[in-house]
């Protein structure tokens, strides 16, 4: 199984994330399962807008290789301009697991690397995958959830 996360703060948010989610269905795959959407706390630069977040689940039909440029097609046809590290952007796309693999490259490491220190992937993903390992961290989603010290709020979007 796939894992995505998608995030948005643009003034558009909600549109972007739906973009993302038919383009990823264009370009991807079809989606099996996906969490509700999340409205986070910006997590390393506070003074921007608030996020909206979600996971999705994909079954896996493309290479690691050919997911990633993928999603760098999709984040690049809906303009993302990420100016700063931890600063605003209209879409980003992770790639937080695919299967069991790991995954180590210059631009691209899976499991995502900083998964298990942010609630805004946690949550979403423990919504969808709570019993999904984390290879290297050989520990379930969920487990990883109980145990971070990640204190940003992430609320459901209906709340």
């Amino acid at each position: 199984m796939i894992y995505l996360g998608l995030g948005s703060n643009s003034p558009d948010k909600l549109i972007m994330l739906s973009r993302a989610r038919v383009l990823i269905t264009a370009y991807i795959g079809r989606i099996i399962s996906l969490s509700q959407i999340y409205t986070t706390e910006p997590w390393g630069e506070k003074d921007q807008p608030t996020f909206v977040n979600q996971a999705l689940a994909l079954q896996p039909e493309l290479s690691i290789k050919d997911l990633h440029v993928a999603c760098l097609k999709i984040e690049a046809i809906l303009e993302k301009q990420k100016i700063t590290k931890y600063g605003p952007r209209n879409i980003d796309i992770d790639i937080l697991l695919y299967n069991q693999e790991v995954y180590n490259s210059v631009d691209l490491q899976i499991p995502h690397p900083r998964m298990h220190l942010r609630n805004f992937v946690l949550i979403p993903l423990a919504e969808i995958a709570p019993e999904a390992v984390v290879p290297l961290k050989k520990q379930v989603v969920s487990a990883l959830l109980d145990q971070t010290k990640d204190q940003g709020k992430v609320t459901p979007l209906a709340e």
